[in-house]
């Protein structure tokens, strides 16, 4: 059994945050949605080097002057291979709204990651893979809980995330982004 869970849940799609608590074991984590990113402090996310699928290295800097939603993820955990079939419907809807970037943690080369969406019908999400160590010193050496979703502003700024899968599917998830991009 996990140690209860707080998070900071968004409430009515503004950036209002009120605390809740939750105990539970991270297979029975229940999706959240979307709209229930925390608020956060404006801090600036450092540059994190990411690999694409071609293998080219590239950062999150190419994506400045955009508001950028970036979900962290890896092939063996099952929350997130649970939710990314999700991830991929919502992507295919909603990738023009924003920068929709999943980053594998801890998953092998892209080539891996590669077969890893062959072989759960992903077919509309872009690879890209980061070192697990770059990531937490960006978000300031806290220690990564995956599935983990990161909203920036077009500054690059931590704006608001969740700890844990989210419901991509849920009603209103679309509304939940569009109100995210307006804001940043």
């Amino acid at each position: 059994m996990m140690p209860a869970l707080t998070r900071r849940f968004i409430l009515g799609g503004t950036l209002a945050a009120a605390l809740a608590n939750r105990a539970a074991r991270a297979e029975d984590d229940a999706p959240i949605p979307l709209s229930a990113l925390r608020a956060l402090s404006h801090r600036t996310l450092f540059d994190i080097p990411l690999v694409d699928g071609k293998t080219q290295i590239t950062s999150l800097a190419r994506w400045h002057g955009q508001p950028v939603l970036i979900h962290f993820w890896a092939t063996w955990c099952a929350p997130c291979v649970r939710e990314l079939p999700q991830l991929d419907a919502f992507f295919a809807a909603n990738g023009q709204t924003m920068a929709i970037l999943p980053v594998a943690l801890k998953s092998g080369k892209p080539q891996q990651i590669q077969d890893f969406y062959r072989k759960n019908g992903i077919t509309h999400l872009p690879i890209y893979a980061a070192e697990a160590a770059d990531v937490a010193k960006s978000l300031g050496g806290t220690p990564l809980a995956i599935p983990m979703t990161v909203f920036l502003d077009r500054q690059g700024r931590r704006m608001a995330e969740a700890d844990g899968p989210v419901a991509w599917d849920a009603p209103g998830a679309t509304n939940a982004l569009a109100h995210l991009a307006k804001s940043a």
